[in-house]
């Protein structure tokens, strides 16, 4: 670890940012809604940190146990907006097209993005959507990010 890395840890300004959707048994529609990339996001992870507004996105995890045989594509959003251009600006994570279910995905490194500065337009709440292939029907699974508070 770099000299700045250890004096961030010691200064507190290296605290662990989490969030978690989980739907263990699909009742709860977590993920059964299904939404383009410029729909207006309806749906948001809570972080730890209600009050946080900017942080690093360094780990996305996700699955997904649709009960119809189809594919979906994950956005993470730093906002709630519903307009082409506006909306691909507060993108912050896209998983891709083509996501199977029943597969444990999990996006860090460059490969995915990731690491990501993410500036939050209301603290503590990341946006999600999933544009679905076809009708999901129910749908368990959960979705869960890790990163860094930033000042």
């Amino acid at each position: 670890m770099s000299l700045s890395g250890v004096l961030d840890i010691i200064a507190g300004r290296n605290e662990l940012v989490e969030g978690v959707v989980l739907d263990a048994d699909g009742l709860g529609a977590d993920f059964e809604t299904d939404k383009v990339i410029t729909d207006t996001p309806t749906q948001f992870i809570t972080l730890s940190d209600p009050t946080i507004s900017r942080f690093l996105l360094e780990e996305v995890n996700y699955y997904m146990a649709a009960e119809n045989a189809v594919t979906f594509q994950l956005y993470l959003l730093q906002d709630a907006l519903a307009d082409d251009m506006l909306s691909l600006k507060t993108l912050c994570f896209d998983s891709g097209a083509a996501q199977a279910r029943n597969i444990i995905y999990s996006r860090l490194g460059i490969e995915n993005k990731l690491p990501r500065v993410v500036n939050l337009v209301t603290p503590g709440k990341l946006w999600y959507l999933q544009d679905w292939s076809a009708a999901m029907g129910n749908c368990p699974g959960w979705i869960s990010v890790r990163g860094r508070k930033l000042f």
